[in-house]
């Protein structure tokens, strides 16, 4: 009886060593091909303001300016994706303080700033200057501001600037929410001058036909990168906007940005004063 069951028992072990041989000599399938360099890229958040011509603006759906072509070529260089934020200068400011965006687009290097940010390498420099009406010829530099009213964006650093150069305190600073009824006021004679980057204040006059004029030379240039919050994430974000940076700056890329929103190169320092 136990010889008539043994093939029984054989038969069934054979196949079962026969199937495991078959999947031993399968041929090993090629590995999952890693993800493309878009596809693991990380999205950067970026914060703007929507009407800041020619740095940032809205014109239909479209986001343009030199800030926007600027962060296009250093993330698409350092293979990150961008995601833009618009709000007023005290909204994104906010954002950023917050951690809602990644870092903003047009923010001057200060000592203060440094303490809570850390920056990548400048992409451009700004030097503040004064605007008056076309008929003012009493206003020919911040000599001629004592005892005046000047006017400034709230939030941005040119106030900061202004007070820097005017260490006497001789000169009344009157800060608006808008850049529009800042302008609004100076036109109306309620303040005296409007204190901005010259850069985008030359452009502003030409593409808008406003009734002002620069006066005097523009005075404490500052650079101007992205800060981010130090972390060690953005540590590494920053090593690869600096590389980015540098290899635009080396193509004549920075410039030529700079050339098609400005007329002129505002990418290296002691540009703001040709």
């Amino acid at each position: 009886m136990n010889i008539r069951l043994f093939p029984l028992v054989l038969i069934p072990a054979l196949l079962l060593m026969s199937a495991c041989g078959a999947k031993q000599s399968e041929p090993a399938k090629p590995a999952a091909a890693s993800p493309t360099p878009a596809a693991a890229a990380k999205t950067i958040k970026v914060g703007g303001q929507p009407d800041s011509y020619p740095y940032t603006f809205k014109e239909g759906n479209e986001i343009k300016g030199f800030n926007v072509d600027i962060v296009n070529a250093i993330t698409s260089q350092a293979g990150y994706k961008v995601e833009w934020s618009l709000a007023d200068w005290n909204g994104i400011v906010g954002q950023l303080e917050v951690g809602k965006i990644d870092t903003v687009r047009n923010f001057a290097i200060t000592d203060e700033r440094k303490q809570k940010f850390n920056f990548t390498k400048p992409y451009s420099f700004s030097g503040a200057q004064l605007l008056v009406k076309k008929d003012n010829n009493t206003i020919q530099s911040l000599k001629d501001m004592k005892g005046k009213k000047v006017g400034a964006a709230l939030g941005q650093n040119y106030a900061n600037v202004l007070k820097e150069n005017d260490p006497a305190g001789e000169i009344q600073l009157i800060t608006y929410e808008t850049q529009e009824v800042a302008y609004k006021d100076l036109e109306a004679g309620r303040i005296d001058a409007y204190v901005a980057g010259r850069e985008s204040l030359l452009v502003q006059i030409k593409e808008k036909s406003l009734p002002f004029k620069l006066a005097g030379e523009p005075f404490g240039e500052k650079a101007v990168a992205f800060p981010f919050h130090k972390t060690k994430e953005n540590d590494a974000i920053i090593a690869d906007f600096d590389k980015a940076i540098d290899d635009l700056r080396s193509k004549g890329k920075l410039k030529e940005i700079a050339e098609k929103w400005f007329g002129g190169d505002i990418t290296e320092s002691g540009s703001s004063k040709k």
